[in-house]
């Protein structure tokens, strides 16, 4: 007989959390039957694969900003949740972010349901995190800074397992191998004021006479109906005109592929000026065979190993600019990094041994 998942998931924003929950569950075996709790989003649906037994279907509300009507409808929520649950009687429920651990938890322990959390990030409020912990059987966390987060509020290490939530098919590294190298200089990301675009466009400007044959882009765009996201996005097209480098940086959010984009460059430039939880799109460029400079702050310093990997920087211009300078002028470098950070990704992120230690923790709940 098949065992019975039931995920939950708000799935609204199309993030690197949405993207692993979903390659993960398509890639169980035939021996699970799968149910999804997600919003009417189908461009999310679609990226199951056909691997669902069925979505349902269901607005999944937050607390924020609380009133009596935030409430009632929080409550209303949690009653359809407990009729899902009830109706499909699953043998195990994996929730994937903090307003779906919050909805369905209780839930779960009442019908006696064993509970898998999926944590991403910092954003589950401590005060509120430390009273939830009872709930999970096991939290998969991302990195193992995260789980110093989730340590600090008195998770026990026996509940808690790392999974970094990236995975590829070798044979994709290998024929991304094949992309031919452009004079180009990526940097993937929503413009968000952190995430430091702002950045690399004045790294950017202390670079360009020197390597005017580059041209350095950015993949991305403005969180719509987010104004901070939108101003900050203009703030930087206005950056990138006062400097005069119109003819050198690009920003795009219409790529076809984004790792055979990112095959054909030379660097990947990650630099955030807050600590990411991990960074997947470090892993993506290394898998695509970029070097890749990153901020150290966070994740990254664990994926990436100096100076073997990539290099690691301080999230400054000063800083962005120097490395810049030293792979774009150094291609035995350059071309190391690129190397030994593809066999990296080989050996720790291969979908098969990811797949492993998943269906391991699956197997022991």
């Amino acid at each position: 007989m098949k065992k019975k998942i039931l995920a939950i998931d708000q799935g609204e924003h199309l993030g690197g959390a949405e993207r692993f929950f979903t390659e993960i569950l398509s890639r169980l075996d035939s021996e699970y039957e799968i149910h999804l709790i997600t919003s009417k989003n189908e461009q999310y649906h679609k990226l199951y694969m056909g691997s669902l037994e069925k979505i349902h279907e269901l607005d999944l509300p937050s607390l924020k900003p609380f009133s009596l009507k935030t409430y009632r409808e929080y409550r209303k929520t949690q009653r359809e949740l407990k009729r899902i649950i009830q109706e499909i009687c699953p043998d195990l429920i994996i929730s994937n972010t903090v307003r779906t651990h919050l909805l369905i938890s209780p839930i779960a322990k009442k019908l006696k349901k064993p509970l898998i959390w999926m944590a991403h990030d910092k954003t589950f409020p401590k005060k509120i995190l430390k009273w939830f912990l009872c709930y999970p059987r096991k939290i998969i966390i991302c990195s193992r800074y995260i789980k110093e987060y989730f340590s600090s509020t008195g998770a026990k290490e026996s509940q808690m397992e790392v999974v970094y939530p990236f995975g590829i098919d070798v044979r994709i590294i290998e024929e991304l191998k094949t992309v031919s190298k452009k004079k180009y200089v990526g940097m993937v990301g929503k413009f968000i004021p952190w995430k430091g675009q702002d950045t690399f466009i004045r790294a950017v400007a202390a670079l360009h006479n020197q390597f005017s044959d580059y041209r350095f882009v950015i993949v991305g765009s403005a969180y719509e109906g987010n104004t901070e996201s939108e101003a900050y996005f203009s703030s930087c097209q206005k950056l990138i005109s006062e400097l005069h480098l119109g003819e050198m940086v690009t920003i795009t959010n219409k790529v076809q592929n984004l790792m055979e984009e990112m095959a054909s460059w030379e660097l990947l430039v990650h630099c955030s000026n807050q600590p990411e939880p991990l960074g997947r799109v470090i892993l993506e460029g290394m898998a695509a065979g970029c070097a890749v400079i990153t901020s150290r702050l966070g994740g990254p310093e664990e994926i990436v190993e100096q100076g073997e990997t990539g290099l690691l920087i301080d999230p400054t211009s000063n800083d962005l600019e120097k490395a810049m300078r030293e792979l774009l002028s150094d291609e035995k470098l350059r071309k190391r990094l690129s190397r030994q950070a593809r066999e990296h990704i080989k050996e720790d992120y291969e979908w098969k041994g990811v797949m492993k230690r998943f269906k391991k923790i699956l197997l022991e709940i």
